[in-house]
């Protein structure tokens, strides 16, 4: 594997990982703030004045906006960590050259939406030639269950807004980050979580691949 394959590898697996950190951690405020909001809304039952709760109702919305900032910014290094890992897997696999500088620097960026449902497409028969079959079916099932989160998130994207084209395939060839809306759910909900889970994974499937001899001569 090339060096510059390798940073970028590992660069997006860290920042992954403080963005997983900072993104629970704004989970976190926002739970709190709708747990005080709620414990006021109690106690403050036949009350004239209403200071405690619209100070506690306005800490909501502005923990709840920080959270939704945090999740669209972990987004953006999640999903590029999973098409990055693929495509590197991809091409040591079929024996191709290793990706140019350029072209890794593109893939450190949010991809489209239809990038990532394209790299979460390809079986693990195809890409993780080293494993065993019961290996590369666990593999697969966590794929698909991501490839479906995916195609509802872009069908969701489509319904959201009528500004937005109505078709999904027109859709997946955006980012995810530019059709979140205030005002509904977040578009990451679901997916961000799990695709943060399992940063790394095909990383570590290189690394497997690579140390395989037999998988590497073949």
């Amino acid at each position: 594997m090339a060096t510059h394959e390798a940073e970028a590898l590992r660069e997006l697996y860290v920042t992954c990982q403080d963005q997983q950190h900072e993104y629970e951690s704004a989970l976190a405020v926002t739970g709190r703030a709708i747990r005080l909001q709620d414990a006021a809304e109690v106690y403050h039952q036949g009350s004239t004045l209403s200071v405690h709760h619209d100070a506690l109702a306005e800490g909501q919305q502005l923990a709840s906006a920080y959270e939704r900032a945090r999740g669209l910014l972990a987004w953006r290094y999640a999903s590029a960590a999973m098409v990055l890992e693929v495509r590197v897997l991809e091409r040591l696999v079929q024996g191709r050259d290793p990706l140019t500088d350029a072209e890794v620097a593109a893939l450190c960026e949010e991809p489209t939406l239809d990038q990532l449902r394209q790299a979460l497409s390809i079986p693990s028969s195809v890409l993780l030639t080293a494993r065993d079959e019961e290996r590369q079916e666990q593999h697969d099932t966590v794929r698909r269950a991501m490839l479906t989160a995916v195609n509802a998130t872009i069908e969701y994207a489509a319904e959201i807004d009528d500004s937005l084209p109505a078709a999904p395939d027109t859709v997946a060839a955006g980012r995810l980050t530019d059709y979140d809306r205030p005002g509904h759910q977040p578009l990451y909900e679901g997916l961000l979580e799990q695709l943060l889970a399992r940063t790394g994974l095909y990383a570590a499937e290189i690394d497997w691949y690579l140390k395989t001899p037999a998988a590497v001569s073949r």
